[in-house]
């Protein structure tokens, strides 16, 4: 767990003591670097050391992915020095963000369970990584077994039967080929979650090392956009534990006082306004309470959820449920392979990691994020449906808007 509370704080001396603030972290330079350098590296690790040992087992036959068994059982080895990292880095990033963290306000975050929940959240982190692995080793998978371009064929011609879009869905398809599609929709996820977002974190760490003589002087008061910054780092390197700690410690800072602000003035004010001396937006910016810093702080909180439903939700999970859901209705068999449960396996992943996200969401951000959250889940029950309905269709495909497919030339491609 790191070190604690007590050796890292100290209490400030009397003339410093304020109502506001008596503590203050001893080594808050040392503690943030520990924290985002854990939590850059293991990024790099995942989204980058990742994708380019799939690349490099699809050049090796012996631990090439195969249609039948998927990727190979030796890669989990790899698998598990990536979750030991994992285990190593977050515990890093956990001691380093705890050390920012001030008694009192480590009371209130026990109280409200953020810090108890911190088991739960790492294993969701350990199945993130597992279920980038299968994510990844898929587009491949896909490709062992079309290499006769069955697959693509099948689907295309599901698509065509789609109203609307289907004609050019079915034409995209045949020319890029299934697992063309899969390879781009997991190419996107790396690019946008993963690569993209280890740019912006070493930039946010050099705005961060630039910023803390001005924290410093503020008494390490630090601004809620370096943890909600840090909250989206933790996202990218798979540690929800952190990222739920820096949301937090952010979302509690919405309840400022204004500086020089005090308790007679905003009566006084108050009074005013009942005998119509003042105007309701003069009693609002009166108070003691910093409704402006409020605004400001609800606006980036709205903004870091809609990001995590687009990349961790709809880009990480959503989408590849959605394709692997097809591959397994178009490799449909009386017995399921090694592969395809595998596959089964990681659509478990994601669609828990949906759920997990979209109720985090929903209870952070109202009605908006409740109704993107209902969307989302609906595209997660639509792919666990396809799968079911693999088992009562004919042909084994099945559509939102036509039901079964069910086409005689289908006979002819399946060789029937």
């Amino acid at each position: 767990m790191g070190a604690t509370l007590s050796t890292q704080y100290q209490a400030l001396q009397p003339s410093q003591m304020t109502s506001r603030n008596v503590w203050q972290p001893q080594n808050a330079p040392r503690s943030i670097e520990q924290m985002e350098t854990s939590m850059l590296w293991h990024s790099i690790l995942v989204w980058v050391v990742l994708p380019l040992c799939i690349g490099l087992q699809v050049l090796i036959p012996a631990l090439a992915p195969s249609c039948g068994s998927g990727y190979t059982n030796w890669s989990l080895l790899f698998m598990l020095l990536v979750e030991l990292h994992h285990l190593w880095a977050e515990r890093r990033a956990w001691s380093g963000m705890r050390d920012l963290i001030s008694p009192p306000e480590a009371s209130v975050l026990r109280q409200l369970g953020v810090l108890a929940s911190r088991r739960r959240c790492v294993l969701l982190g350990i199945l993130e990584d597992l279920d980038l692995y299968t994510d990844l080793a898929f587009p491949f998978i896909a490709l062992a077994c079309d290499d006769e371009h069955v697959i693509t064929n099948l689907w295309s011609d599901a698509w065509d039967k789609v109203p609307v879009l289907g004609h050019l869905m079915s034409q995209i398809i045949l020319t890029l080929r299934f697992f063309g599609v899969a390879l781009i929709a997991v190419g996107l996820n790396v690019v946008v979650s993963g690569i993209t977002k280890i740019f912006i974190m070493m930039a946010a760490a050099l705005t961060h090392r630039d910023s803390m003589k001005l924290w410093e002087a503020q008494q390490w008061r630090i601004p809620t956009e370096a943890f909600f910054s840090w909250a989206q780092a933790a996202e990218c390197a798979m540690m929800p534990s952190v990222a739920v700690l820096s949301e937090e410690m952010a979302a509690g800072q919405r309840y400022r006082y204004r500086p020089n602000a005090d308790s007679a003035t905003t009566t006084k004010m108050r009074e005013d306004y009942e005998h119509g001396k003042v105007t309701e937006e003069a009693l609002m910016t009166s108070g003691i309470h910093d409704t402006a810093e409020e605004d400001k702080i609800q606006a980036a909180e709205r903004r870091h959820f809609n990001l995590i439903l687009f990349q961790k939700v709809f880009l990480g999970n959503v989408l590849a449920l959605w394709l692997q859901s097809s591959f397994l209705a178009l490799t449909f068999q009386d017995g399921y392979s090694p592969a395809q449960i595998k596959l089964i396996i990681s659509m478990i992943f994601s669609g828990l990691q949906a759920a997990v996200r979209c109720c985090r969401v929903s209870s952070q951000t109202g009605l908006a994020g409740l109704w993107v959250s209902i969307l989302v889940m609906f595209f997660v029950a639509w792919s666990f449906l396809k799968v079911y309905e693999a088992y009562h269709c004919k042909y084994h495909l099945w559509n939102l808007t036509t039901g079964c497919v069910a086409e005689p030339e289908m006979d002819i491609m399946l060789g029937k």
